[in-house]
């Protein structure tokens, strides 16, 4: 599935694993948050895992922030039910920042000493 109604902003989901994976491409602010919103909705449904690709990501503000923190209570507030793939330095900072990360996953693949792919900082 792929939304596309921003030129600026998409989102493309498949299953791997058994887990629900969504490809994230764009900024993520107050004009692209419903689609995310949308798009993560979607995702959750029938899953207890989500993996948020956002190695494609160059900006999020809050609006992104309550989107992930929905997700992650609605998916049982496990840690690993959210999982953040490869997000850039500006992300990894707001993550860090407002506490995010420490409510989800954030993997690193290709960081030194990553085992398997799966690294965290």
């Amino acid at each position: 599935m792929q939304h596309d109604g921003n030129p600026r902003f998409a989102t493309e989901m498949s299953l791997r694993d058994g887990c629900t994976v969504l490809v994230v491409r764009g900024d993520i602010d107050l004009e692209s948050a419903p689609e995310f919103m949308a798009a993560v909705e979607s995702a959750v449904n029938g899953t207890s895992r989500l993996a948020l690709d956002f190695r494609a990501v160059g900006f999020m503000d809050s609006t992104g922030l309550a989107v992930l923190v929905a997700a992650h209570k609605r998916l049982g507030r496990a840690r690993e039910a959210v999982v953040l793939i490869d997000p850039t330095p500006t992300i990894r900072r707001l993550l860090h920042i407002t506490g995010i990360d420490a409510l989800v996953d954030v993997r690193y693949p290709d960081a030194p000493g990553a085992q398997d792919g799966r690294a965290r900082a």
